[in-house]
């Protein structure tokens, strides 16, 4: 009896459990697409109609996994909510193994790919905007629209210093935030002009 053709939800859930199961066995340099394919049950050939890159699989694999149940804690600042939601961020890509972290942000660095930027970039918006809205709930902020280019610099900042220095302490999430993310999200909120680029609004 011929096996039944996995579809939609569930052959992604098949293949993003494959990526997850050879980054832990091979590590993000030896991953392959094939390789994936075969522990998945499936072709390249359906891969590659899903995801241009290996880079891209991957992250698409790890933002709908284990980044997918992120919330950011309510711990009753602006500056708290992004301490914690980047502490978690770092937790669970620690969690993978500090080459495979540190291959994927250098992947990401050094290739090429919208699409995968794109999934970070998303991901890095969709946590940015509720905390956003919590400081505005609790009038710890204006009204003012926050570019996502502002929203994101903390995420943005915490992955290039990742990348360039191999860890993160305590201490570096805090300048991020405090000395850089913070400020500018209160100075687009308070509807003061600020420099940098203009871009699509979050909270």
């Amino acid at each position: 009896m011929a096996a039944t053709r996995r579809r939609g939800a569930e052959l992604d859930a098949a293949i993003f459990d494959a990526v997850l199961t050879e980054l832990r066995d091979v590590g993000f340099a030896d991953l392959t697409v094939e390789g994936v394919a075969r522990r998945a049950g499936t072709s390249k050939a359906v891969l590659y109609r899903r995801w241009s890159t290996k880079l891209e699989m991957v992250i698409t694999a790890l933002a709908n996994t284990r980044l997918a149940d992120i919330t950011p804690p309510d711990t009753g600042t602006l500056a708290g909510d992004l301490r914690g939601t980047i502490h978690e961020l770092l937790d669970r890509l620690a969690a993978q193994g500090r080459e495979v972290a540190l291959g994927i942000m250098a992947g990401a660095a050094s290739e090429p790919n919208p699409a995968a930027m794109t999934v970070l970039r998303t991901k890095a918006e969709d946590l940015s905007g509720v905390i956003i809205r919590r400081a505005r709930d609790r009038g710890e902020i204006g009204a003012g629209p926050v570019p996502a280019t502002a929203a994101t610099l903390a995420f943005d900042l915490v992955r290039y210093r990742f990348l360039m220095e191999g860890s993160l302490s305590a201490e570096a999430i805090d300048d991020v935030v405090e000395t850089a993310a913070v400020p500018l999200i209160r100075v687009h909120a308070s509807g003061a002009q600020a420099p940098g680029p203009k871009g699509s609004s979050a909270g």
